[in-house]
């Protein structure tokens, strides 16, 4: 009898300390990926594997079933928008004289689960480009846009980076994670960004209308146009260059940080002036 208690007692506490165990690392995990919420794609490249996390747990494959690929399409531009939504990869477009939208892919593909590094679903309106899920690593997206797309650009990334040049748009709605965002020498009316710890950049630009919203990331745009202009940061610092031809009303708040604004002023209320509306929690505006 007392053996078989000792046993059960030895039992009940290897069952304890797993589980404590567990808990511990499922509780030391969450802490690390609050600090880091790269941290899962750190350790993916790091390893050279990738992670899975479900709702029944985390599953890990290795790299061996993918194949370096490159993927080619030639698409008629469509009436309305173009939407690309990317898991890692990076996306970059630019213009080009010719009539087709010409998108080139590349990365490493595992066939078992996606035919193509890309899936395309196209209508007279509307064109989207999705990454397959847990199907390609190391993906990037490159698109040759025609100058005559004056159309809407959505893009949806997680931790790839957005870069855009010399693009005539009539929207561009632009949505990331971690990513950068990069845009040079773009003309349109409508420009909204969200992003949460990728920092922005944006130069040699004409925008109507601009809106930006960071968590952590920086905001920089330079704008050659007089424009309303509304931009939110929490921890991130704001960099705003205007037109100096122009007057606009403003509305400054930071809680920490510092306020600099070497543009004049306009001390004459009234509602169809421009206004520049900028907060910020702990970070620096800035404006020239």
């Amino acid at each position: 009898m007392r053996s078989y208690n000792l046993f059960t007692r030895f039992f009940i506490a290897i069952v304890f300390t797993t589980i404590t165990s567990l808990a511990m690392a499922a509780f030391s995990a969450k802490k690390a990926y609050d600090a880091d919420p790269e941290l899962l794609s750190k350790i993916e490249k790091k390893f050279d594997i990738q992670i899975h996390m479900t709702g029944m747990g985390v599953s890990i494959s290795d790299d061996n079933q993918r194949a370096s690929v490159q993927d080619h399409w030639e698409l008629t531009a469509p009436a309305k928008r173009l939407i690309i939504k990317s898991f890692g990869g990076d996306v970059a477009l630019k213009s080009t004289n010719d009539k087709k939208i010409t998108v080139i892919a590349t990365g490493k593909l595992n066939k078992d689960k996606s035919p193509r590094l890309l899936e395309v679903t196209e209508s007279a309106d509307e064109i989207i480009l999705s990454e397959p899920e847990n199907a390609v690593k190391n993906l990037e997206i490159r698109l040759e846009v025609p100058v005559s797309f004056v159309k809407d650009l959505e893009i949806m990334s997680v931790s790839g980076d957005l870069s855009i040049e010399n693009l005539k748009l009539n929207l561009a709605d632009l949505k990331t994670v971690s990513g950068e965002i990069t845009l040079n020498k773009l003309d349109l009316p409508n420009l909204n960004i969200e992003t949460v710890s990728g920092d922005t950049k944006v130069h040699d630009s004409k925008i109507k209308s601009v809106k930006g919203k960071s968590v952590s990331g920086e905001l920089e745009i330079e704008n050659k146009d007089s424009a309303q202009t509304h931009l939110n940061s929490i921890s991130g610092d704001v960099k705003l260059k205007l037109p100096k031809t122009t007057k606009f009303e403003f509305k400054l708040n930071t809680v920490s940080g510092d306020i600099k604004n070497s543009h004049a002023a306009d001390a004459e209320k009234n509602p169809s002036k421009l206004s520049v509306e900028i907060s910020t929690t702990s970070g620096d505006i800035e404006i020239e």
